[in-house]
């Protein structure tokens, strides 16, 4: 300690002397409490995009579960066949994906202490329901796509692994050069972290949220269709009537 004391006082007196010290490094250093809680929200918004995708896909692996089981067929002798079928695992996942949207974000406010404009919790919360619906309809559509159990689980895992490196959800977005942000753009990743980012924060447009729902919106509606059609392709053909 002793050491360490000496160390900086040195560098302290040679500062009005020296254009180089390794004290003014130290004094150069943020302590901004603002830039701090703005980091939070960033990070909890990104680990919600990846959270609820991964959520999502182990939830939609259901489809083809039942689908091999033969209880697909047996759902769709039901009102409203494989649509109400998808439609229902749709709207549990989007539940899900809530719940878990609550969490992350309480973890970040109460445990990390950063701070958020409360008029606009109406807007966080459709936020989480879009960001949900969207990581839910991508899932399921992957999954009705795919043939079998272990494709469906090789396919997710990638196409999550993917978004989420080219999104923002493992790498911050402002660290990643120009091109590889409008990469991003392509991902519901990006989009879900601009919306949560710009839905607690008092000084974002209202605009940059219209335009992020917008595009959630999209991919819900695209996916979920997707994910209808195929599944009840799927079914059909597998139908084997004893």
């Amino acid at each position: 300690r002793e050491f360490l004391d000496n160390a900086f006082k040195k560098q302290e007196a040679e500062k009005s002397s020296s254009g180089f010290s390794f004290a003014r490094i130290i004094e150069a250093r943020s302590t901004d409490r603002t830039t701090k809680h703005q980091s939070v929200l960033y990070y909890a918004g990104a680990v919600v995009a990846v959270f609820l995708l991964f959520a999502a896909s182990h939830g939609a692996l259901t489809l083809v579960d039942e689908r091999q089981s033969g209880i697909s067929q047996r759902l769709t002798l039901g009102k409203g066949g494989m649509t109400s079928v998808v439609t229902g695992k749709f709207v549990f996942l989007v539940v899900q994906g809530v719940v878990q949207s609550f969490i992350v974000f309480g973890v970040a406010w109460f445990g990390f202490e950063a701070t958020f404009d409360a008029s606009r919790t109406g807007f966080w919360l459709l936020t989480s329901i879009l960001a949900s619906a969207s990581a839910a309809a991508i899932a399921l559509g992957i999954v009705a796509v795919c043939k079998s159990r272990r494709q469906a689980e090789s396919a997710t895992t990638f196409v999550v692994l993917l978004v989420s490196a080219i999104g923002g959800s493992m790498v911050p977005r402002y660290l990643m050069p120009p091109w590889m942000q409008d990469i991003g753009w392509l991902t519901p990743n990006a989009w879900v972290i601009q919306a949560f980012e710009a839905s607690v924060r008092s000084s974002s447009p209202v605009g940059m949220i219209l335009h992020a729902w917008t595009v959630l919106v999209g991919i819900s509606i695209v996916s979920l269709a997707v994910a209808i059609y195929f599944s009840i392709r799927r079914t059909r053909y597998s139908w084997t009537p004893a």
